[in-house]
């Protein structure tokens, strides 16, 4: 897996990863830290109203909106918004 710019220090990319790992599988972190990366190259992901946009108008089916969406709320929960 390539380097993911949320967030933006190797320390707190293991914070989050750790803080993944509290919650889900690792199968599932492995693939949340991937949408994330999607949405990141597209949006800064500490605007959330900007991202609950993106999702929104994201060319996709909906099941993926939806898993877009779960992986973004972890974030939002750890980040304290």
């Amino acid at each position: 897996m390539g380097s993911i710019p949320i967030p933006s220090s190797t320390t707190a990319h293991i914070d989050f990863r750790q803080y993944l790992k509290q919650h889900i599988r690792e199968v599932t972190v492995v693939s949340y830290l991937k949408r994330l990366d999607r949405l990141s190259r597209i949006t800064d992901l500490d605007n959330v109203e900007n991202v609950k946009n993106i999702i929104c108008s994201y060319q996709c089916t909906e099941s993926y909106k939806e898993l877009l969406t779960n992986a973004y709320n972890y974030w939002v929960k750890y980040r304290g918004f």
